[in-house]
């Protein structure tokens, strides 16, 4: 695992970023192992987060696209608090959309 730090960056850019580089590794066959694949979870800074706390959304976005079948990238959910379980699931299907294009 490593980590990209992605300075003035924000969650659509990042995505769009991880998905690049997703894709050269995918395409791309390594001399001495072949075809590889890559996940990757992508968190954004919020203001008055700590450094823990953003490590953890981000890993946590990594670990939810390794089980969701590997080769993807996942964006961690927003800290913020939603008004109900559809407000964050639409915000994140819209994110997605957004990466996507």
């Amino acid at each position: 695992e490593f980590l990209l730090i992605l300075p003035e960056c924000d969650v659509v850019a990042a995505s769009r970023m991880a998905e690049k580089l997703r894709l050269i590794v995918e395409r791309h066959s390594f001399v001495f192992v072949g075809k590889r694949t890559c996940s990757f979870g992508v968190a954004t800074y919020q203001s008055g987060q700590d450094c823990t706390a953003l490590l953890c959304l981000a890993d946590s976005a990594l670990y939810r696209a390794k089980n969701s079948g590997r080769n993807r990238v996942e964006i961690a959910a927003d800290i913020k608090p939603y008004a109900n379980t559809s407000d964050r699931t639409n915000k994140l299907a819209s994110l997605n959309q957004a990466v996507k294009q």
